[in-house]
């Protein structure tokens, strides 16, 4: 990566080993497990400021893209069933 990336990484602590999630210009952060830990959902700044939230599979495949251009969205988080996921976004002054 480069100063203008910040990627998802899973670490497997049985393997001693990285797995990279997302590899994407902008920022991916706040990661945040489904209920049955098969998908993830994290916040995204893309390259051109743009805000999202989104959920892949643990292999990085887009799953879906929540929002367009959300206002300082952060901490994404799943409803106990999955269905659902409430983040917190802040308006911009």
């Amino acid at each position: 990566t480069n100063d203008s990336q910040d990627e998802i990484y899973i670490f497997d602590v049985s393997q001693k080993t990285f797995k990279r999630i997302t590899n994407r210009l902008g920022h991916d952060f706040c990661p945040a497990w489904s209920p049955n830990s098969k998908n993830l959902a994290f916040a995204v700044t893309d390259e051109k400021g743009n805000q999202t939230i989104t959920v892949t599979d643990l292999k990085g495949k887009i799953i879906a893209q929540l929002g367009n251009n959300l206002p300082r969205v952060t901490e994404p988080s799943w409803s106990p069933n999955g269905k659902k996921i409430v983040y917190l976004g802040r308006e911009i002054d």
